[in-house]
């Protein structure tokens, strides 16, 4: 199936006739082993293996802390976060709600589910007003969460900072 990795023994069967080999799955489910001995001989008989799924142990930051947008836009970049296992690996269908702590911004969809990746992100939209911004992204139970991300929203005129723009015109 997909997602599946089986080594081969290497080496020959020992004096009890035993030689072994890995199987690796991210995917839970059972799973049929079957073998064939020097590439030739079939062996009749098959293995059933049952993966399961280590469950989410700890949240952390992805991608798009520490941006700056002008005010009442979207950050460059979605803020994301990554729910990984106890052996690091990513899970997938995690939900996750983002919040928006300060700066009066605004999220959509405020509650995302990881992908394959066990990658959650949001569309983040900064306040109205010039200074920071601050999400939370919180997945309950988690080790990490809540990851906060920030970011500056700065004035939209494109001058550079300032009153306005009537300073100039004395």
């Amino acid at each position: 199936g997909t997602d599946v990795a089986l080594t081969q023994p290497t080496g020959v069967t020992g004096a009890n006739g035993i030689v072994t080999g890995t199987l690796q799955s991210g995917v839970p489910g059972t799973k049929v082993v079957s073998a064939t001995v020097n590439g030739s001989v079939p062996v009749t008989q098959t293995a059933q293996v049952n993966v399961l799924v280590v469950s989410a142990s700890r949240l952390e930051l992805f991608a798009g802390d520490d941006q700056t947008a002008p005010v009442g836009t979207a950050v460059p970049v979605q803020p994301a976060v990554r729910v990984l296992n106890s052996e690091g690996q990513p899970v997938p269908g995690y939900g996750v709600s983002f919040t928006v702590t300060s700066g009066g911004g605004s999220v959509s969809p405020a509650i995302q589910t990881t992908d394959a990746a066990g990658i959650a992100r949001v569309a983040w939209a900064l306040g109205p007003t010039v200074g920071i911004n601050t999400l939370a992204a919180n997945a309950t139970g988690l080790q990490g969460s809540p990851v906060i991300f920030s970011a500056e929203a700065v004035s939209s005129g494109g001058g550079g900072g300032g009153g306005g723009g009537d300073d100039d015109n004395g």
